[in-house]
């Protein structure tokens, strides 16, 4: 199967990849350390100072310039905390937006579609080639038949297993070696060259003995089972040809054997004068026992050879041929219907892996959004102690004018301070809630499953379609 048709498993890469990893961490804001601010400021002794002078005015209605000096203290602290404030809501909204819900939703639906019409294209596709497959088999089925029937055949083809084949080619492989190095020492008597002359020519002998010999049995003498009375005529004639030739050679190498002490070229003159004039005129025991070997081993492979294949001339081939095809079509039918059913089971644990990646993203927007609301209400918080950090150190200033004063204190002494409060600052942009999410993926998740079951039946229906093809094209093999 293509790996065009994985969409969704292309899908599920890129989702591990977007997704964001989350670390929760809650900052405190800080709160104001209400002993070093009042050293800081000197508030006590400046307070004392002040009311010593009768300042404030009693009739004043405005906060004199210790008390501005707290009140900014609090306020810096206040800003302060603001701005680390927004700077986390900024975090926290990119995290939302890295989940991209939306876009996760929209790319799976995409992607369905895809799957399902990719998947649909490659078993369009593997049908196209089963068809020519099958119409390969139907051909070579079709010529075996009519080879079979013009020739008046009725039995099966008489193939050899592969061991036993292997076996019968290591019997001729066998029979060249013996006879190459067997002639060889024959041969090697009277070479000017030793063992080497006389193996160089012993390999030439045993190459042409049973080579001729291969050629006999594996053309020539089969002949005679063809149904043309001339056919057959050749098929007799080459049996009796062999025979002569098989002694002829065989003879022509013991007489050979007798006079190689001369050069090559003069060894087979004399050797062919000697054979023709005194064919069986051989001096030398060693000699018959080269002529004996030589016509056995010939023999021997002429009947090795000749069970190598069915003996009638082309049936084993023309057979071959629609085994050949038929291997070809069954073994791709198989390997295209693993494909479908590998591409099925992939798009099943692709859609389960992206369901339990679309949940963790749920979880980490749940924890994201608590995260933020606990650090709105810190702030909430913060600020409200802030208020009264800022009233505890005014009393302090004004508890201390107060008692080194003779006069009465301001109005204002006896109002409590009231912090301005800011909100933050919320992105206007629409989130969804998690109920919304939860429902999404509800949804998506019946989508997916709806995807599964109709990948398992386009899977069934292509397999069946696969199957078809055996019934457009039926065999027809007659034995």
């Amino acid at each position: 199967m293509s790996a065009k048709s994985d969409v969704l498993g292309d899908f599920w890469k890129r989702a591990k990849q977007a997704g964001h990893s989350f670390q929760p961490s809650t900052h405190i804001f800080p709160s104001l350390d209400t002993a070093k601010v009042e050293a800081n400021l000197d508030i006590r002794s400046v307070a004392a100072e002040r009311g010593s002078e009768e300042q404030p005015d009693e009739g004043s209605q405005s906060l004199d310039g210790k008390e501005l000096e707290i009140i900014q203290v609090v306020e810096d602290a206040k800003n302060d905390a603001y701005q680390n404030l927004e700077d986390q809501l900024q975090a926290f909204s990119q995290r939302l937006t890295t989940l991209d819900f939306q876009g996760q939703f929209s790319e799976i639906e995409l992607s369905n579609a895809n799957a399902i019409s990719s998947f649909k294209a490659e078993v369009v596709k593997g049908k196209a080639e089963l068809h020519d497959l099958r119409q390969k088999l139907s051909d070579a089925t079709r010529s075996y038949n009519s080879f079979k029937a013009k020739h008046n055949i009725t039995r099966a083809p008489q193939l050899t297993a592969t061991p036993l084949l292997v076996l019968k080619y290591s019997v001729l492989l066998f029979i060249f070696v013996f006879e190459f190095i067997g002639n060889g020492y024959f041969l090697a008597k009277g070479n000017e060259m030793g063992l080497v002359g006389g193996f160089t020519q012993a390999m030439l002998f045993a190459f042409v003995n049973i080579g001729f010999t291969l050629f006999f049995a594996l053309i020539c003498v089969r002949r005679i089972y063809l149904p043309s009375l001339f056919q057959k005529f050749i098929g007799v004639v080459s049996i009796g040809l062999y025979g002569c030739f098989a002694i002829a050679l065989n003879l022509f190498l013991a007489h050979y054997r007798e006079v190689s002490g001369t050069t090559f070229g003069e060894a087979g003159r004399a050797a062919l004068t000697q054979a023709l004039a005194n064919p069986v005129g051989l001096q030398d025991i060693e000699s018959w026992l080269l002529f004996a070997s030589g016509l056995l081993f010939s023999l021997i492979a002429f009947i090795d050879g000749w069970s190598l294949t069915d003996p009638y001339p082309g049936l084993a081939k023309t057979y071959k041929q629609m085994l050949h095809a038929r291997s070809e079509y069954t073994e791709r039918q198989a390997e295209l219907i693993d494909e479908l059913t590998n591409v099925r089971d992939d798009h099943e644990n692709n859609i389960k892996d992206i369901i339990e990646s679309l949940n963790e993203r749920r979880a980490q927007h749940n924890e994201i959004t608590a995260h933020r609301t606990k650090m709105l209400s810190l702030f909430v918080t913060y600020q409200d102690n802030l208020e009264r950090t800022a009233n505890t150190l005014l009393n302090t200033y004004r508890d201390a004018n107060r008692k080194a004063r003779k006069t009465p204190v301001p109005a204002y002494f006896g109002h409590a301070y009231k912090l301005q409060r800011v909100k933050p600052t919320l992105t206007d942009n629409v989130e969804l809630t998690s109920e919304d999410i939860a429902n999404a993926i509800r949804k998506t998740q019946a989508e997916l499953s709806g995807q599964i079951k109709e990948l398992t039946q386009l899977c069934s229906d292509g397999i069946d379609q696969y199957h078809e093809l055996d019934k457009l094209f039926p065999d027809e093999i007659n034995g």
